[in-house]
């Protein structure tokens, strides 16, 4: 039962009903907070406590999100025998949450062995395509994004190298969610060296692909659509090219295409202004929390017409 309500909860965030998985992940962790420590109720409890920490973080309570993250890495460190494979599962959302708050010495005072273990498996899992393979390229890739952040970035952009190198072998079958973390990574490692054409064209690749996601009705893409353009955008501002405002004008006029009208798309229109704005002040390659929350509005309505 446990578990189905945590398949529920991950589902609830999926979908961007922020609200609704708060409240059953918030159940979820009381009533196994009540019960003894045991292997199988710990692991449930980590997992409910990063989802939660992840809502937080989507619907723009940082520090709650932080607080929930680490609460999850020390129920895993208490074990006898820590497993290194899944800390560093947590880790890789959990630099995110701290890069947005500036938290950067604690980033960079992170135990570093769980996730070399997580990099090591990326070449001992089986199957050039196996999509488990892929996943955890994710997950070393968002770990880098903390790690730029931080300022690592001989670590970092080492992380980006191999995720991406992952990504190119599993590109064909990759989850439909992880495409927006292939063209994030590639950007973030364009940040750090010559290769922004490079960078530009993954991010083109990436928008195809969620262009026709969404001409199949994959409406849940519509984020990763305007994330990839203005990751794109950015990559041709680095190129120095005059229309790097391009990316951005196409990603309200595919909102435009794919919305109905009303007061979410007004909503979504500003909360790209915002983006720009936050891109203006340089604080990096975060999507805006108010995005992400505005988007989950949208879906929620279009789903009840």
């Amino acid at each position: 039962m446990d578990v189905d309500l945590q398949a529920q909860i991950t589902e609830l965030a999926r979908q961007g009903a922020w609200d609704e998985a708060q409240t059953l992940a918030g159940k979820l962790i009381l009533a196994l907070e009540s019960r003894p420590a045991a292997r199988d109720r710990d692991t449930l409890l980590a997992e409910a406590y990063q989802t939660r920490s992840y809502v937080l973080a989507m619907t723009g309570n940082l520090e709650p999100a932080a607080d929930d993250g680490r609460r999850a890495l020390q129920i895993l460190y208490g074990w006898d025998e820590p497993d290194d494979f899944m800390i560093a599962s947590l880790l890789y959302s959990h630099v995110l949450h701290l890069a947005e708050l500036g938290e950067m010495a604690e980033i960079r005072s992170l135990d570093r062995r769980p996730m070399a273990v997580f990099r090591e498996a990326l070449g001992a899992l089986p199957g050039i395509a196996d999509p488990t393979r892929a996943a955890a390229a994710g997950q070393v890739a968002g770990y880098a994004a903390g790690m730029h952040a931080a300022g690592e970035q001989v670590l970092a952009c080492d992380c980006d190298r191999e995720a991406l190198a992952v990504f190119a072998d599993c590109a064909e079958i990759l989850d439909d969610g992880l495409w927006e973390t292939y063209v994030t990574t590639a950007l973030n490692l364009a940040a750090s060296t010559p290769h922004a054409a490079e960078a530009k064209t993954v991010a083109a690749d990436a928008v195809e692909r969620v262009v026709d996601l969404l001409n199949a009705g994959r409406l849940d893409f519509l984020l990763s659509l305007v994330h990839a353009l203005y990751l794109s955008g950015r990559a041709q501002r680095r190129l120095g090219e005059e229309d790097s405002l391009s990316a951005i004008v196409d990603a309200k006029y595919l909102l435009d295409t794919f919305r109905p009208t009303g007061p979410e798309s007004e909503a979504l229109s500003r909360a790209i202004g915002e983006v720009l704005a936050a891109d203006q002040r340089s604080r990096g390659w975060f999507i805006s929390p108010e995005l992400a929350r505005l988007s989950g509005e949208w879906l929620r309505a279009a789903k009840a017409r």
